[in-house]
């Protein structure tokens, strides 16, 4: 009897030492599998930074084969790889990399993985939607779906993106216009800063309609940031000065605002940027920061808006506080910020 029970128990011990020992192998193969999509997601990552599409679309091509081939979802996937396949996605929309080669659009069930932490992802679902080139249909009203979400993120890709889909030239015949200022309206009302000023820019350039952008650009210079304050007291200043509202005091008024905002916004980004700091700017960082909230790309873009009211605008005209503000635009490398702008220019 007590030979049956030890014979029993060292069963038992055996069985759960297989069990704890499989589970182990499975772990440590989940595991190594991980570490391989690592592998290929950083080194997709790293060739399109560099400029390499044919590793790019290689690396990329070896992960989409791995989903397909091992059934793996977005939950299997660990954090890590999840976030840098979203990022390679979107560096290869940028550079132009993105194609069916490096997608596969079964794969669009990532994107929408967890969507509402991550507006990158709804970035890229718009611009699928959009060019419906990658295996996806087109359908702009999914476009416009997805660019409203980023927007309500305060992702400013998304206002641009938006912009693209109810360009100036088609206003008037473009079934989407109306669909994409509605976007902008319920986000403006709501009180977010840049949908303000992205309405505002939509009555100035669009609809020249002077009195609603004036309107809507007072809320944008309440309600936003120095920047943001900066950029609206600018466009009130040209509103005042060479429109139907035109008032030279508020035209000068306005632009000596706004001066007086972007030297205060470049004071600012100097008193926390060492020079040391400074230097890890780049002319890539700034020329990928379009579109999106970057404090580098705000700077230059300050610095260059002070040389072209200190060279052209009437009241304010000071050769030296230019040079000044020139001098500094040009020690950055960006070649046409260097050279100036024209009041079109405006951002």
């Amino acid at each position: 009897m007590i030979l049956s029970e030890l014979k029993l128990k060292t069963m038992k011990q055996f069985i759960l030492l297989f069990i704890l020992a499989a589970l182990f192998s499975v772990t440590y193969a989940q595991q190594a599998e991980q570490e391989a999509y690592t592998g290929f997601l950083t080194q997709a990552l790293e060739a399109v930074q560099n400029g390499n599409e044919q590793e790019f679309t290689i690396n990329m091509k070896y992960f989409s084969t791995a989903i397909e081939e091992e059934n793996i979802t977005p939950e299997i996937l660990t954090p890590k790889n999840f976030e840098l396949y979203s990022e390679c996605l979107l560096r290869a929309m940028e550079t132009g990399y993105f194609s069916v080669k490096n997608f596969n659009p079964d794969n669009i069930t990532f994107l929408k993985y967890n969507i509402d932490n991550h507006p990158n992802n709804m970035i890229l679902l718009g611009f699928i939607y959009r060019t419906g080139k990658y295996g996806i249909s087109e359908d702009t009203d999914q476009a416009l779906y997805w660019y409203g979400k980023a927007l309500g993120k305060e992702d400013e890709r998304a206002l641009g993106e938006l912009n693209a889909i109810c360009s100036v030239s088609n206003i008037g015949n473009n079934e989407h216009c109306e669909e994409v200022i509605n976007i902008i309206k319920k986000e403006a009302e709501r009180g977010l800063p840049i949908a303000i000023k992205g309405l505002a820019d939509y009555y100035f350039h669009k609809y020249r309609e002077y009195d609603k952008a004036a309107q809507w650009y007072q809320k944008a210079f309440d309600t936003g940031n120095v920047y943001q304050k900066a950029q609206a007291a600018e466009k009130m200043g040209l509103i005042y000065g060479v429109h139907p509202l035109y008032n030279q005091k508020k035209s000068k008024q306005w632009d000596t605002e706004a001066v007086s905002l972007y030297e205060k916004y470049v004071e600012n980004f100097e008193k926390h940027n060492t020079v040391e700091n400074m230097e890890k700017y780049t002319v890539e960082d700034f020329e990928k920061s379009n579109g999106s909230k970057n404090p580098y790309y705000e700077y230059i873009n300050s610095l260059s808006r002070l040389v072209f009211h200190y060279e052209y605008t009437l009241g304010i005209k000071s050769q030296k506080k230019a040079k000044f503000y020139k001098e500094k635009v040009c020690k950055s490398g960006i070649e046409a910020y260097c050279e100036g702008h024209t009041s079109s220019d405006i951002k």
